[in-house]
């Protein structure tokens, strides 16, 4: 309950003030008659007019007093508690993961996948860069939540289907638009054009911060490191029309701009067959170039890659994630003014006491 202590301080004053006027001033009494013997009433029971004649005044008495008490604004308070999540903002450091997926013709063949079906090496590829992204429960990864992501599919050729951003369903939904390439003119793997593409696109982000430094103003994101994730089903194998072009780099020499730049290589390869005897010399050359980068390289036959994987991101990572939002209690006080109540009981006395006045209880004079 609460009420304006103010006014009712004034309403108590003007109370007591009615009160010493009524002593001082007492009413002047009805008029009476005499009668020399009331024997004659003894006995009898005065009318139902006169039982309930007491009733008007009190209905005045309880209309002026209501009439005080809504001088002091009366009102219902109820304590109400809530529990709100309080917003640290996004993360102002992190890495940059820079997703690079063999879209060549050979990607189009069958491997088994690590729940035991069946699906072409594109399909897997792109669950498992799915996974890396968003997080898998069942693998036990908690996703790249706080950090800048990229996506960039190759081939012969080089498409950058997402630029480095915090956007992770933009780049979820280019994950979900990468095919294969097809015909002879777009097909091959150009495996070290495109590792020295995709650390292009990543030291181009970093000299935009640098800009901004430069410039005496703050980056909105500070780049703490950085890494190519490159998965394919093979090796460097160009197409014949560019044995003499940049298209033909070799990984090793890619790799080594890539260290230059402190960008680390993870190679994964999905096709089983790579680990063979005819294939060494070749797994050798991408071992060795993702070594250069102080990267690994993965054959991904089993779940337990995936985790090695994960695991070196997270070595390398050096975000300062938001702390987990807390929760913080919020106490709010509902009002319910009762005013307009007891101004409606005010009135509604009023006009009880006046009905009863003239119809039902008049007196005389």
């Amino acid at each position: 309950m609460s009420i304006d202590l103010k006014a009712a301080l004034f309403a108590f004053l003007f109370l007591a003030f009615l009160f010493f006027l009524h002593r001082l001033y007492p009413p002047s009494k009805l008029p009476r008659i005499r009668f020399s013997n009331l024997s004659i009433f003894y006995g009898a029971l005065p009318e139902r007019r006169v039982r309930l004649y007491p009733i008007r005044r009190w209905l005045e008495r309880a209309a002026f007093l209501l009439l005080l008490v809504s001088f002091t604004a009366p009102a219902l308070l109820f304590k109400e508690t809530k529990r709100e999540e309080e917003s640290l903002g996004a993360p102002t450091k992190g890495i940059q993961v820079a997703f690079l997926l063999d879209a060549s013709g050979s990607m189009g063949g069958e491997v088994p996948t690590l729940t035991g079906g069946k699906a072409s090496k594109l399909q897997l590829v792109k669950q498992l860069t799915y996974d890396l992204i968003e997080g898998s429960p069942e693998l036990k990864l908690t996703g790249l939540q706080h950090d800048q992501i990229g996506l960039i599919a190759f081939a012969r050729g080089v498409s950058v289907r997402a630029p480095m951003t915090m956007d992770r369903e933009a780049v979820i939904d280019a994950l979900k638009e990468v095919s294969l390439y097809s015909g002879v003119e777009e097909d091959g793997s150009s495996i070290g054009y495109a590792i020295y593409t995709t650390a292009e696109m990543i030291t181009s982000s970093r000299h935009f911060a640098e800009r901004l430094i430069q410039k005496g103003e703050k980056p909105p994101f500070t780049i703490e490191g950085a890494a190519i994730i490159l998965m394919t089903d093979g090796f460097q194998n160009p197409n014949p029309l560019d044995q003499e072009n940049i298209r033909s780099m070799d990984p090793l020499t890619a790799a080594k701009f890539c260290a230059k730049e402190g960008i680390k290589l993870f190679i994964m390869n999905v096709d089983p067959r790579s680990s063979s005897e005819e294939f060494l010399p070749f797994l050798h050359e991408m071992q060795k170039t993702a070594l250069t980068t102080g990267g690994k390289f993965y054959s991904v036959s089993n779940t337990s890659a995936l985790d090695d994987l994960y695991a070196d991101l997270s070595e390398i990572e050096q975000t300062i994630l938001p702390p987990s939002p807390k929760k913080k209690v919020v106490v709010a006080v509902k009002r319910v003014e009762l005013l307009p109540w007891s101004l409606g009981a005010v009135l509604i006395f009023l006009v009880l006491s006046l009905l009863l006045k003239n119809w039902g209880l008049r007196s005389v004079p």
